[in-house]
């Protein structure tokens, strides 16, 4: 399904998928361990490593994502995401 969707909604979509099925639930907020790089992010989603990184910057800059550490990110609120994503 990543296919028809442009690089945000594919990028949005991998967090949402993995956090679904590897993500530990915390209240309402969803952690997510990815040991990928953003190189590797970027290659899973058919993207730019810059691209990406723009993106996830954007994501982190309005609140719809947090990165507490190294390979550690936090969605506050899985459906402020999902709708971030289709803007």
């Amino acid at each position: 399904s990543l296919i028809f969707k442009d690089i945000k909604q594919r990028l949005a979509g991998f967090f949402i998928y993995e956090a679904r099925h590897n993500g530990i639930m915390d209240g309402q907020r969803t952690i997510i361990k990815l040991d990928l790089t953003t190189t590797q992010l970027a290659a899973i989603v058919g993207a730019s490593r810059q691209t990406v990184s723009t993106i996830v910057g954007a994501m982190l800059k309005d609140g719809v994502l947090e990165k507490p550490h190294r390979n550690l990110y936090l969605i506050p609120n899985i459906d402020l995401f999902r709708n971030y994503a289709q803007i």
